[in-house]
């Protein structure tokens, strides 16, 4: 594909309690068409076989360099990755999936080919027994090979399929994406606190709606888990694009960001009085999301008592939790 010069792909993987899953993801990588890969492996902490194996593959080829950490997050090991990385573009890829062996010619000859800075492709949903749960993602034909300005793929996150917008490991990016960008330390839902910022960042995004990416849908994973308090760090990635959207002037995407904060804060507050971890947290939150009383967008899509209600659990978490059952009843 690139007879004159074949830009250096920077690939970023994470490294945590996977030793039944690394060897898979980094095979698939080894195996690429395109060839001239620096893989960076960061070793978070791994308390399990991973170190070894991660320094077995970097005996084995020289494109692979391995970094070992004190465990703090697959946050800090992605902004260690992008620190050293010293490829043109970079990739994430998660440290229990797999992609295909064509996976970054095509995504890179597409950024090429439309003079992009993003490309984005399909994915699959698997399991570990590579039984396909569902036939590729919901990306439309409509978008294939459509190149996107920054105001197009506004309108394309905001729509049912925006996802494939959201996550970063199906996509490969010009390093200039990222070059005021780093992953917040220490919290979940990670990619959603950088999905507002990579936007702005970006110029252009191609979209490829090949599946090339396979995700692992692991039973253990963070989205299968009982509902905690970790799973409320999604109030604080909104609450910053709503301050980013909001000063940029983009009214459509605050609209939609005001439906789902309100939303999502309705249904944790109903999990108000479980343990003091989770009160804590919607407490603070609560403070930081006051304006949503005045907020015409928040709980729009509520009848009028669903909407009263919702706006009197978020000022009396206790009292409205006790009158949930009566409200809410057939």
């Amino acid at each position: 594909m690139c007879s004159d010069i074949c830009p250096l792909i920077s690939v970023i993987i994470p490294v945590y309690k996977v030793e039944k899953y690394i060897v898979k993801c980094v095979e698939s990588i080894l195996a690429q068409t395109y060839r001239n890969l620096e893989i960076i492996l960061v070793d978070d902490g791994s308390p399990d076989n991973c170190p070894g194996i991660c320094d077995e593959f970097a005996a084995l080829d020289t494109r692979v360099r391995v970094i070992h950490k004190d465990n703090s997050g697959v946050s800090d090991a992605r902004n260690i990755g992008l620190n050293v990385a010293k490829g043109e573009y970079i990739g994430f890829i998660d440290s229990d999936d797999w992609i295909a062996p064509n996976m970054y010619e095509t995504l890179l000859a597409s950024i090429i080919k439309y003079d992009a800075d993003i490309a984005v492709c399909d994915y699959q949903i698997c399991n570990y027994m590579n039984n396909y749960s569902r036939g590729g993602g919901a990306m439309p034909n409509e978008l294939k090979d459509r190149c996107l300005n920054k105001e197009q793929l506004i309108f394309e996150v905001l729509q049912p399929y925006g996802g494939f917008f959201t996550v970063i490991w199906n996509k490969l990016y010009h390093r200039s994406v990222f070059e005021e960008i780093r992953f917040p330390s220490g919290k979940h839902v990670e990619d959603e606190f950088i999905l507002h910022k990579i936007v702005m960042a970006s110029k252009r995004t191609i979209c490829i709606p090949d599946v090339l990416y396979y995700y692992l849908q692991r039973d253990d994973s963070f989205i299968h888990q009982n509902f905690s308090a970790d799973y409320m760090d999604y109030g604080y990635a909104l609450l910053d694009r709503y301050y980013m959207v909001k000063r940029l002037g983009y009214q459509q995407w605050k609209d939609h960001t005001v439906s789902r904060l309100s939303f999502e804060m309705e249904k944790w507050i109903s999990h108000y009085s479980e343990d003091d971890k989770i009160k804590r947290k919607c407490d603070d939150l609560r403070k930081k999301t006051v304006f949503l009383l005045f907020e015409p967008m928040a709980w729009h899509s509520y009848n009028w008592k669903g909407k009263v209600f919702a706006k009197f659990s978020f000022v009396f978490p206790h009292i409205g939790n006790m009158l949930r059952h009566f409200v809410y009843r057939k």
